[in-house]
């Protein structure tokens, strides 16, 4: 059985590969991207990779609801699968989808200004 320190020894460094991941995502692909940009792509993918979820329903530990929903599909297959993941996904669902809507608004927010003509 996993104890206590474990527990949290393996969530920390799923935290962290998480954060390691999504800061090199931003250096690889989005270096010349403005804010705009790399929020509107790196909030889902935080929200994907951090969103927590109950291991199983009424269970008292968290782990990751993409894995969580992952082993649930792959254990059950694709009959039950669905069903037996919908704990995780719900709320994965919602962290990306407030996530990309976030990301959306501050697209919406961080636009250059524009010079009128006669400004310098």
């Amino acid at each position: 059985m996993l104890t206590e320190q474990g527990y949290q020894l393996g969530i920390a460094v799923y935290i962290g590969s998480a954060v390691i991941s999504l800061v090199l995502f931003n250096l690889w692909f989005l270096r010349n991207s403005s804010l705009r940009v790399r929020l509107l792509f790196s909030l889902p993918i935080a929200a994907l990779l951090l969103t927590p979820a109950l291991i199983e329903p009424g269970a008292k530990t968290l782990a990751p609801a993409l894995v969580v929903a992952a082993f649930q599909f792959l254990n059950h297959g694709p009959e039950q699968g669905f069903e037996m993941a919908q704990h995780a996904t719900r709320p994965l669902g919602l962290f990306t989808g407030g996530a990309l809507v976030l990301g959306i608004l501050s697209c919406a927010l961080f636009r250059p200004r524009r010079e009128e003509p006669g400004e310098t």
